[in-house]
């Protein structure tokens, strides 16, 4: 449809994208302009940041029936659930709806009640919404609505915000207290990344949000490290890149069309108006080739000329509404034209219970097979704790069950010594009957986080000889630091690394009392030592104990099958991230080498101590793939038929280095039958390549993990990367994670993965 639908200006972006597009690798799959909304009360008119997404920290989040049954929320919020009220005279445009407030959930309100697990996760009804509040935003929403009164519902077609950029192009010097993270981008930060940063990508870890923009338009939305627009494509030309506060200002404010500019005050001002519409509409008929003798392409050139009549006549919010309906008329069908996996193939979903009942674990697990889901890997062991009534916990004397669990309404009654009910032969039992499977998901070395209650976790409070420890959390000696070791490093205001003459085999003996540290990289958590044969005993008894109580389950799937991770060898603070630094380990070193690997330096692990470092290196990756192997035989001894799996990063030579995690070898052992690979990413590229490199190392069928939903990625978005996954060679996908489906994305796994109905010769394209 060649139509010149915009201004030069926007159109030439247009053309720039489409024109570079395997240069820059876009990936925007259709997803439509963030929805904002105003609520208007009687006193005042609160701001709504998004519609359904999983809500961030200080936002206000509007949930719909189209997001699904209920919020997935967690209780330290407030939300309120309201109906619409037919008794009110209509609203004063076709944008704005009445509702009335029947319920409204504080935090505070169950702390006093001692019922929080009843707090959060509301129910949206069928003809209502729910408004969720976090942070400082809980305050003005409990302040203007209450039960029984009336809001009016506004929708916001066009939108102007702006948020102060933090730094451009970062660097150890312009950013200092953001040095010790990927891409220099520090917490709460927004950040601008062109081509005078001198990387081609930003860098950036997957816990923000990045948007590109060419020649002032937002083309491409992206989780982390997104190429940086290459010189000389246009001006004005960079990606935005946010975390915290930030980010979510990103998701609701700069949606793919929106024009965003940099003021004079460096701040970035970012406008969604007629345009940005009429952009993404644009954009989505170019890169789907939508041809004249389809129905709905047809369809939509008619009403493509009808919205430049409505904008030429004024009427830009009623434009809007048109372009926004023709953009979502257009991505459903095409959810059609996606190929399926076969019905054979693993169809999988990673899911944490938070089901209370059998019922309530039927009506999830009816859910998840409507979404052409086959197979559930269910979180099973996490936290340190386990979902089922454990022996081994027992005789470790540690908390037979998650005390969440408690209170499961079982159709069988447990043990009376347990006086616990049995969630996971419920899971087992309820997806057999539906035809699924169930493989128990264990996070086998993490096992708990400083943000959780209890820290570090029942495990290591009962036996804290048993954790991992990092190099940093050693008991150094207050030494002068080494003239050769000089950082602007974050780290190295908390950890000053010693001077070469302290013999730190002495200043650090074996028999020194190390308290419970979390990672200083993966966000606070707690690890327990691969090294320690008491820990890899109590593993081991664990993974017995799940084949010996529940043979019928269909696999065990190994996660956190590794060390912490650690920055990258090239940077400074390597050293310091790296773990296995506890006696038992230190000890048995010694003994193979002579050598105390706390006795390592930065320069000498490049140099004379290199060979001594990749021993180091081999010693910590045999722990993980020792236990590997051990759990292995143990599953295949006892129940052959069940499926040994693991969920690995899939860049091995990384995973090896920062992680200690051979994955390939184990394959090629014959110790796993087969590997789902995590791609934490929302580039569909990534995912094929991430794909392709481990179906070729592993010789395993291979179950790509996509991490499109976490990422709050369209439903368009999350369905090209299953795809991707399909067309580089994986036997099945697995999404991460259930938490964070809506309702719009199963209904597009429902139409995609489903054997009727597909439309496979429409000649169309679905991503770009």
């Amino acid at each position: 449809m060649p139509r010149r639908l915009m201004p030069s200006r926007v159109f030439s972006a247009i053309a720039i994208l489409l024109c570079t597009v395997l240069l820059v690798q876009m990936s925007f799959a259709g997803e439509p302009a963030q929805k904002p909304y105003s609520v208007i009360t009687a006193n005042a008119s609160l701001s709504i940041d998004a519609k359904d997404i999983v809500r961030g920290g200080n936002s206000t989040v509007l949930y719909t029936p189209d997001y699904g049954p209920s919020t997935h929320t967690n209780p330290y919020g407030v939300e309120v659930v309201a109906v619409q009220d037919d008794t009110r005279a209509a609203a004063p445009s076709p944008w704005q709806s009445v509702y009335k407030v029947t319920q409204v959930n504080a935090i505070w309100d169950c702390e006093k009640r001692h019922q929080i697990d009843r707090c959060g996760n509301s129910t949206i009804p069928d003809n209502g919404v729910v408004l969720s509040a976090s942070g400082d935003a809980r305050t003005a929403l409990l302040k203007e609505l209450t039960v029984g009164q009336t809001f009016e519902l506004k929708r916001q077609w066009f939108t102007q915000s702006s948020y102060p950029l933090s730094v451009s192009d970062p660097s150890p010097d312009n950013n200092p207290t953001a040095s010790g993270f990927p891409g220099y981008r520090g917490s709460q930060q927004l950040v601008l990344y062109d081509t005078a940063y001198g990387k081609p990508r930003t860098g950036t870890n997957e816990f923000g949000f990045e948007v590109t923009v060419v020649d002032g338009v937002v083309v491409d939305q992206e989780a982390a490290d997104s190429l940086i627009p290459p010189k000389g494509i246009a001006a004005n030309s960079f990606v935005l890149s946010g975390h915290g506060k930030a980010r979510d200002w990103l998701i609701a404010n700069a949606p793919i069309g929106a024009r965003v500019d940099i003021t004079p005050e460096k701040s970035i001002k970012s406008q969604v108006d007629i345009w940005t519409y009429r952009y993404q509409l644009a954009r989505r008929v170019e890169a789907s080739q939508c041809q004249m003798s389809t129905p709905v392409c047809k369809d939509i050139s008619l009403i493509q000329d009808q919205i430049g009549e409505l904008q030429k006549n004024g009427q830009l919010e009623a434009a809007a509404e048109v372009a926004d309906k023709a953009l979502e008329k257009l991505n459903r069908y095409l959810w059609s034209t996606y190929p399926a996996f076969s019905p054979t193939a693993i169809r999988a979903a990673w899911h944490r219970p938070v089901e209370q009942s059998a019922e309530q674990v039927g009506r999830t697990l009816d859910t998840l097979k409507r979404s052409g889901i086959n197979t559930v890997f269910l979180e099973t062991v996490f936290h340190g704790y386990t979902i089922f009534p454990s022996d081994t916990y027992e005789h470790y004397q540690l908390p037979v069950q998650n005390p969440v669990f408690k209170v499961f309404q079982s159709d069988k009654k447990a043990p009376d010594k347990k006086l616990a009910a049995d969630p996971l032969s419920v899971w087992v039992s309820q997806a057999h009957k539906r035809g699924m499977s169930l493989h128990a998901w264990f996070q086998v070395y993490y096992v708990g986080n400083k943000g959780l209650p209890g820290a570090p976790g029942p495990i290591l409070s009962r036996y804290p000889q048993w954790a991992n420890v990092q190099y940093s959390a050693l008991p150094f000696p207050a030494v002068p630091e080494s003239t050769s070791d000089k950082s602007t490093d974050s780290l190295k205001k908390t950890e000053t690394a010693p001077a070469a003459p302290v013999d730190l085999s002495k200043a650090i003996p074996l028999t020194a009392t190390l308290p419970v540290k979390p990672s200083t990289v993966e966000s606070g958590s707690y690890f327990l030592d691969p090294a320690n044969p008491e820990v890899k005993s109590f593993l081991l008894s664990l993974v017995d104990e799940m084949v010996t109580k529940y043979p019928e389950m269909d696999g065990i799937q190994l996660d956190y099958i590794r060390y912490p991770a650690s920055f990258p060898p090239d940077r400074f603070s390597y050293l310091k991230t790296t773990w296995g630094y506890s006696a038992g380990a230190r000890s048995a070193f010694i003994s193979a080498t002579g050598f105390d690997p706390v006795s390592f330096d930065k320069a000498g692990i490049k140099d004379a101590q290199k060979a001594l470092w990749d021993l180091w290196i081999q010693y910590k990756t045999d722990q993980v793939t020792q236990f590997v192997q051990a759990a292995s035989q143990v599953i295949h001894s006892k129940a052959p038929q069940m499926k040994r799996s693991a969920a690995i990063f899939p860049a091995l030579e990384e995973s090896l280095v920062k992680k200690h995690q051979d994955w390939s070898r184990w394959c090629q052992q014959g110790w796993l039958d087969f590997l789902a690979p995590m791609t934490l990413t929302s580039a569909s590229k990534v995912v094929s390549e991430d794909t392709q490199r481990v179906v070729k190392l592993s010789g395993v069928p291979v179950i790509s993990g996509v991490f499109g939903p976490f990422n709050n990625n369209s439903a368009e978005q999350v369905l090209d990367q299953i795809e991707a996954a399909r067309a580089a060679g994986a036997s099945g996908f697995s999404l991460f994670d259930t938490a964070h489906f809506t309702g719009r994305l199963t209904r597009a796994l429902e139409v995609s993965q489903s054997q009727k109905g597909k439309t496979h010769s429409t000649g169309l394209n679905r991503a770009w």
